[in-house]
């Protein structure tokens, strides 16, 4: 119960997060029963770069928590490809199919 507890996104991807977060719930069943407190709790432990981004989203359940999480994930991959890009001076618009 201690892990699910203290279980953060730090240091590992999404969705290595999100599926320890399922596995882990398994085994705390008494643990955030409500859909508010499971949604509290993904989003309290993400990585800053991505709670911040979830700010005044208005959610529903889980699954839609994750849903926009991993879009939020993939917008902010993104844009720190886009500014590798430009650091190192290399083109920052898509290449065509």
């Amino acid at each position: 119960m201690q892990q699910f507890l203290n279980l953060a996104q730090c240091g590992i991807t999404l969705e290595e997060y999100i599926c320890e977060l399922y596995h882990l719930k398994k085994y705390c069943l008494n643990a955030d029963t409500t859909d508010k407190a499971k949604l509290k709790k993904l989003i309290r432990r993400l990585i800053d770069s991505l709670r911040l981004r979830m700010v005044g989203t208005s959610l529903v359940d889980l699954t839609q928590a994750i849903e926009k999480v991993t879009q939020k994930q993939e917008t902010l991959s993104q844009i720190q490809l886009q500014e590798k890009r430009k650091f190192y001076g290399f083109e920052s618009s898509p290449q065509a199919p």
